[in-house]
C-alpha cells in the first residue's frame, strides 16, 4: 500500500504509518458501529455479501451488510447464515438481498 500511495499520488508513507492510521480510524469508528447495526435492523431491506478472507492464515469470511441506514463490515470464521443473523438479530423482519450464496 505504501508503494501504491507513492506511485499513484506521490505520497511518501510507511507501512507502519498506514497501520497506525488504520488503528486510529478504528478507534474513532468503534462507537458508531452499534448505531449502524441498529439502523440495519430497522431497514426494510438489507443487501449482504461475503468473500473469502484470511485471519492469521485461517479461512474466514469478510461480510458486508448494507441498507439505507448505513453499511457494516464484519469478519467471521464462519461462512454461514449465522453471521447475518448475528448482525441483524433473529427478529429481523426485512428482506435479505443476496447473490444466492447458500449462506
Amino acid at each position: 500500500m505504501a508503494e501504491l500511495f507513492r506511485v499513484a499520488w506521490g505520497l511518501e508513507v510507511t507501512a507502519s504509518g498506514l497501520g497506525q492510521a488504520d488503528e486510529r480510524l478504528a478507534e474513532k469508528a468503534e462507537p458508531v458501529y452499534p448505531e449502524l447495526v441498529e439502523a440495519l435492523r430497522d431497514s426494510v431491506a438489507v443487501h449482504a455479501d461475503e468473500t473469502g478472507w484470511r485471519v492469521g492464515g485461517q479461512g474466514a469470511g469478510l461480510w458486508v451488510l448494507t441498507g439505507p441506514g448505513g453499511t457494516v463490515y464484519t469478519i467471521d470464521g464462519r461462512r454461514s447464515h449465522e453471521v447475518g443473523v448475528g448482525v441483524l438479530g433473529p427478529g429481523f423482519s426485512g428482506v435479505g438481498v443476496t447473490d444466492c450464496f447458500r449462506a
